[in-house]
């Protein structure tokens, strides 16, 4: 009866390390995954900017004040809307991830 304890304890401890084993794998893998999406999304932020400055020099060339003042009034939209995104999405998180409660 002793052994089969033993057999018994020494088999649970071997599951607990294999499951945190894969907790940390996943952890890790997670980590990863968010740092090249981190990764991809700042070369993505640098080529709009480049872009967006080249479309500006080009209307500034023209001499299109009015266009220019529209794109620069676009753009900074455009960053506040991408600035307030993630607060928005923080906000947001508790009601999406709070179940319904049915009534009693």
């Amino acid at each position: 009866e002793a052994k089969f304890q033993h057999a018994r304890v020494a088999a649970s401890r071997s599951r607990q390390r294999a499951t945190e084993a894969a907790r940390v794998r996943a952890t890790a893998e997670r980590g990863k995954a968010e740092s090249e999406a981190r990764a991809v999304m700042e070369r993505l932020r640098a080529d709009e900017a480049r872009s967006r400055g080249w479309v500006r020099s080009q209307l500034v060339a023209r001499g299109d004040s009015e266009r220019v003042a529209l794109f620069d009034a676009a753009a900074a939209v455009h960053d506040s809307e991408r600035a307030t995104r993630p607060l928005v999405e923080q906000l947001a998180r508790p009601i999406v991830d709070t179940p319904v409660r049915s009534p009693a």
